[in-house]
């Protein structure tokens, strides 16, 4: 049994609490150390790392982030950077080794804006689950197909077109950030309500009852920092749930992840430090960190036909036909 599916199957689901359509049930496992880094705000925060353009001209799909301290920090997949020339999410988790510069892979989420300059700060949001779900399946098939992490930047800016028309948000900028903004004082009211337990590393997150996701991370503390940008993630796509539904039993969530450990893997080189696998089915598409016999994070969503009531209009059809062209691919 490989190091994903062992941590996998020692985690232990706890019953949910559920807000507004959103249902988040927390996971509890065998922790790791204290982690040994920073997160994304942690660092920017404290001056201790530096994100901007790659150059004075800039290029769209990347960013250059500096580390300046003693501590690899943590970079998590669909956190928003924003500033410079248009604001940008990671397209992958990176953890950055210490006192270096790398170049990171990003998508534009401000597609009417390409100007300014400086560097960039962390949005306190995580992109919306359904978007990043869709940007996680084409950045794997990039990397299955040619060896990057570059999302279809076309269908992202289409997915943040549909969001703010569904969200009836106008930005003259088509900038994601002004939907969370808009939306704040609603979906402030999730991060009031879904709180991390003692001991939780990780969570499933349910759409009106349906189970759509995972984020799971190497210690509790992890968790506890980064949990209030993931509830602003789900709780974006929540906003629109026609129906609540009943929450998901335990016996659901030890099934999924009975599932994700099945799973194949495709192992590669990390940005950073470690090494990234990535697994893709017709219905689930996700992907993991590992470094120094520890899963640093992991994140996995699901798609089910039978659930597309409970998901924006669209986003079945857009995760089933990435999955189509993926294996097509292969």
């Amino acid at each position: 049994m490989g190091i994903l599916a062992r941590w996998l199957s020692e985690m232990k689901p706890l019953p949910g609490s559920s807000f507004g359509g959103l249902t988040m049930l927390p996971l509890t496992g065998r922790e790791a150390d204290a982690p040994p880094y920073l997160t994304l705000d942690e660092a920017l925060s404290s001056g201790k790392a530096r994100v901007t353009e790659v150059s004075a001209r800039g290029s769209v799909p990347e960013l250059r982030f500096a580390n300046l301290c003693d501590q690899p920090i943590l970079l998590i997949d669909g956190e928003e950077l924003i500033g410079a020339k248009q604001n940008r999410v990671l397209n992958v988790t990176i953890l950055v080794p210490p006192k270096t510069e790398l170049v990171i892979p990003v998508s534009c989420v401000e597609a009417g804006r390409w100007a300014g300059a400086g560097e960039f700060r962390s949005a306190p949001h995580v992109m919306y689950a359904t978007g990043r779900a869709e940007k996680l399946r084409s950045v794997g098939v990039s990397m299955s197909t040619a060896g990057t992490r570059r999302s279809d930047q076309a269908a992202v800016w289409r997915s943040i077109d549909s969001l703010a028309t569904r969200q009836g948000v106008k930005s003259a900028t088509s900038r994601l950030d002004d939907v969370y903004v808009a939306r704040g004082d609603r979906i402030g009211k999730y991060v009031e309500e879904l709180r991390a337990s003692d001991g939780q590393l990780g969570a499933m997150f349910a759409l009106g009852g349906k189970i759509r996701g995972i984020e799971a991370f190497d210690h509790p503390a992890t968790l506890r920092k980064v949990l209030p940008k993931l509830v602003r993630s789900w709780a974006m796509d929540a906003l629109s749930v026609e129906r609540e539904g009943d929450a998901p039993q335990v016996a659901e969530v030890e099934r999924r992840l009975g599932e994700l450990a099945a799973l194949s893997l495709s192992e590669h080189p990390a940005v950073g430090l470690g090494r990234e696998v990535r697994f893709e089915s017709a219905r689930v598409t996700g992907g993991a960190l590992l470094h120094e016999g520890r899963v640093v994070h992991l994140c996995a969503f699901w798609v089910e036909e039978e659930g597309a009531d409970v998901v924006p209009q669209g986003f079945i059809g857009r995760m089933l036909s990435a999955s189509r062209r993926a294996r097509a691919r292969s």
